[in-house]
């Protein structure tokens, strides 16, 4: 017998799967044969362990597969004759003991394989693989009328998968699980010819529209969603009902008609919205695997800015942040310090969920005073790139770490410079004193630390209200208009910020946002007086990052400023005077630029506020900004400038930095109502400047009520009822 693992790395994260090749001679005959299984077993440790220990996710795989898929296949085998194929692997048996098991008919020797990695399914897989589902669903239903005693044992764990089980006219037991990495295929002459389900941890007794909206908005690619999906609904509809009557269900296959599944799917919509979300995960995890499959089960890795490696512990610091290097960086303070340093402390600075692509540390450094006994206490901040992995590979592909040096080294102390002269004792600094930046031996700025002066993130979970965005807002147009100053007077500062960041990952930019504009379209479709958009809305995706893209690049602006270009709540701090906003700093300038003053604002107001700032205080505040702007223009010396920028010219810079807006409701950390105000205004925007095809206009009124879905990137998004 001969034992491999046979996870490719990315393709399982609940379980341990080993292939076994054994070697079998039968009694009375002396010829040996080789057969190889699939053992499938628990993890050994970690936090995902424990939770699919809770949840019991081996005992409805084994009763689904043991007990449940063969009773499907011989129904199907009775109706469909040679044409049956079975839906998953013959399972041989299960067990608790020593551990919890399942041992498989291995599939890859009868020539089932994995779809292409790293790209999403084309119509003919998503074909075969709708009407496998139609026959699991079909003969499931049948089923549950004959063993209604699977309606308890296959419980639905989430609330609206059990809402939608007392309200579907058709219930059946569903995969539960359905990425493409839990689809075998077999291939015919290149073209797909048959599929295998696997994995069915996650089945469950509801509608079938929980499989459907979970494998297209998850796997189905771009094509699909555009052209197809109708009529990849309408043939597993036609599967389904068709298979009913065969079953004898007729009264199930008259009740469940193509509007009931289309109704169910759009109670189930939040279903599609969360799997678009995680569709980058999906589609990269073949190369990625790894690193999501080591996150998963130690999901406080995934929530620090570090690498999601194995090659150091978690809590580790790097080892040159040393006392000569903090030494180094006191060293080059204006006046130079003198300070020895006696001491470190390193922590990770990084609060849970508030950074991703920087390792942050916060360190405490006992200082003498050179020459006598007397000691102080400096507390820094040291922010570096990741060690390996896809997060520094992103940042570095995008310079991330040189424009923010750029940026806190070099424009920063001029902004800061230009405006203490003309602000005198009411100046108060806009960013952290950087003491030093570099390159070796990593990537790194050591900054001050903004926490031990007082300085805290707004309340979490909270959207910013006026206090906080006028606040805000005026520090924006103090950064807005002192850079503008530095870069008229500084060329090496208008070269160095000239090439825009994000512009190198636009491909990740549209995988990111692909899902969510999906889901959103198909939204629009349920509100008679929105759906005429959802189609254009759909065509606009790609339009939308390349607008973005655009803007942030444009050097021909009214007034050229350096963008935050980072805009959202947890890359702002505040200092608080009896519960009022005294104080504002802003962090995290690794998406600078050159551009228009109106990308930063619409970043901030459409990302981060809230619904009542935006009904009734949105003009107000623009008009805060816009003032804010012409006074520290002009007391800079930019009088020209401020006279070649009224607030009409400002208005005009913010329409067209539009879908800016548009792309900070998708990927804002909080729960919106924005989304489909800023689908209409780009519309009309994207219409108006022949960006799309089609008729523009149109408004009218509509309830919003935001519900929060929290998933395991960013990512809450939402639904409209």
């Amino acid at each position: 017998m001969n034992v491999k693992y046979a996870n490719a790395e990315g393709l399982g994260y609940g379980s341990l799967m080993f292939r076994l090749t054994v070697f079998l001679r039968y009694e009375g005959n002396e010829k040996i044969q080789k057969k190889t299984l699939i053992v499938k077993t628990v993890l050994e440790s970690g936090q995902l362990k424990d939770l699919t220990e809770k949840c019991d996710v081996f005992k409805v795989e084994g009763e689904m597969l043991y007990d449940v898929m063969p009773k499907i296949h011989e129904q199907l085998a009775v109706l469909e004759g040679e044409e049956f194929r079975p839906l998953a692997a013959r399972c041989y048996q299960w067990g608790r003991e020593p551990a919890t098991y399942i041992v498989l008919e291995d599939l890859s020797p009868t020539g089932f394989r994995l779809a292409q990695a790293g790209q999403p399914l084309d119509l003919k897989h998503c074909a075969v693989a709708l009407r496998a589902y139609a026959r699991l669903h079909a003969a499931s239903a049948y089923l549950l009328t004959k063993e209604p005693h699977y309606k308890e044992e296959f419980y639905v764990a989430y609330e609206r998968m059990e809402q939608i089980k007392t309200q579907t006219k058709l219930s059946v037991l569903t995969h539960g699980d359905c990425w493409k990495n839990n689809m075998m295929f077999k291939y015919m002459n290149g073209e797909v010819s048959e599929v295998r389900l696997v994995d069915f941890q996650c089945s469950s007794v509801t509608s079938p529209a929980s499989d459907l909206l979970y494998f297209l908005y998850a796997n189905a690619s771009e094509d699909v969603h555009r052209h197809h999906v109708e009529d990849l609904l309408r043939e597993y509809h036609s599967t389904l009902v068709g298979l009913l009557r065969r079953l004898g269900l007729e009264q199930q296959a008259d009740a469940y008609t193509f509007e009931e599944l289309k109704k169910d799917m759009d109670y189930c919509l939040i279903i599609g919205v969360f799997f678009s979300t995680i569709s980058g995960i999906i589609l990269t995890s073949e190369e990625h695997g790894a690193d999501y499959a080591e996150a998963m089960n130690d999901p406080k890795k995934l929530l620090r800015r570090r690498p999601m490696s194995t090659s150091t512990e978690e809590q580790s610091h790097p080892q040159w942040i040393n006392p000569d290097f903090l030494q180094a960086a006191l060293k080059q303070e204006e006046p130079p310090g003198e300070d020895i340093i006696e001491s470190i402390s390193v922590e990770n600075a990084c609060p849970e969920g508030s950074g991703y692509i920087s390792r942050i540390f916060r360190v405490a450094v006992c200082t003498r005073v050179k020459g006598t006994s007397e000691r102080a206490e400096r507390r820094l901040i040291v922010k570096c790139s990741a060690d390996e992995g896809l997060v520094k590979a992103e940042a570095d592909k995008a310079g991330v770490f040189r424009v923010e040096s750029l940026a806190l080294g070099s424009v920063m102390p001029e902004v800061h410079r230009l405006l203490a002269a003309v602000e005198g004792s009411a100046f108060r600094p806009l960013a952290a004193r950087c003491l030093r930046c570099g390159d070796h031996p990593a990537d790194f700025l050591v900054l001050e630390d903004l926490a031990a002066t007082g300085f805290v993130m707004a309340e979490a979970g909270r959207p910013p209200d006026y206090e906080h965005c006028a606040a805000v807002l005026k520090a924006y147009a103090r950064l807005h208009a002192a850079s503008a100053r530095v870069l008229r007077d500084r060329a090496d500062c208008r070269e160095r910020l000239r090439a825009d960041p994000l512009a190198s990952v636009r491909d990740y930019m549209l995988l990111l946002t692909g899902g969510t504009f999906r889901a959103l379209a198909d939204q629009l479709k349920a509100y008679p007086e929105y759906s005429k958009y959802a189609d254009r809305y759909l065509q606009i995706r790609d339009d939308t990052v390349d607008r973005v893209l655009e803007e942030r690049s444009n050097r021909d602006v009214h007034l050229l400023v350096m963008l935050h270009g980072d805009c959202w709540m947890n890359n702002i701090m505040f200092k608080y005077d009896a519960g009022k906003v005294a104080d504002v700093r802003f962090v995290d300038f690794q998406l600078s630029t050159m551009g228009s003053p109106a990308v930063d604002v619409q970043h901030f107001l459409y990302g981060s506020t809230s619904e009542e700032v935006h009904r009734r205080q949105l003009a107000g505040l623009l008009s805060l900004y816009h003032a804010e702007l012409q006074s520290t223009l002009r007391a800079l010396g930019l009088a020209a400038e401020a006279d070649a920028y009224p607030l009409d010219k400002f208005l005009e810079d913010m329409e067209r930095a539009a879908p800016e807006a548009l792309i900070s409701t998708l990927d804002s950390p909080k729960p919106t109502w924005l989304a489909l105000v800023t689908v209409n205004k780009w519309l009309h925007v994207a219409v108006a400047n022949n960006s799309i095809r089609g008729q523009g206009g149109g408004s009218g009124s509509m309830r919003w009520a935001p519900v929060i879905l929290g998933t395991t990137l960013s990512a809450i998004t939402f639904v409209f009822v």
